[in-house]
């Protein structure tokens, strides 16, 4: 069985930390840190990557705020790349459907529909 994966970040605007499995199956804690005034686009890519597999592992709530925290980043960076933006949108609104929260989910399924049109 592999060991379980789980996120630990901070709430520090400036630090953010993961736990991963490492290559012994023993646990190792990852910092990353970006300027206080500048958060990454990377960053919120790799929280998209991150939500997508709690979403597989049926993890709603985690993968919920990893969704909502790379839309906030994206947001800060006024950027609209369509095809990860769209995908942000798309992933909320997926995690919000299967929690029964239907009027937030369908705000975000069009969300993700004008900006694909605007792409």
């Amino acid at each position: 069985m592999s060991p379980v994966v789980r996120l630990a970040l901070s709430r520090s605007p400036n630090q953010n930390q993961a736990i991963i499995p490492a290559n012994s199956g023993a646990l190792a804690l990852i910092t990353l840190e970006y300027p206080a005034d500048k958060v990454s686009i990377e960053y919120a890519k790799s929280l998209l990557g991150l939500a997508r597999i709690c979403v597989a592992r049926e993890e709603y709530v985690e993968a919920e705020s990893l969704f909502r925290q790379s839309l906030d980043i994206y947001r800060m960076q006024y950027t609209r790349d369509g095809e990860n933006y769209a995908r942000i949108l798309i992933g909320l609104a997926r995690v919000l459907a299967a929690v029964a929260d239907y009027e937030q989910a369908e705000e975000f399924f069009r969300l993700s529909i004008d900006v694909c049109r605007e792409t």
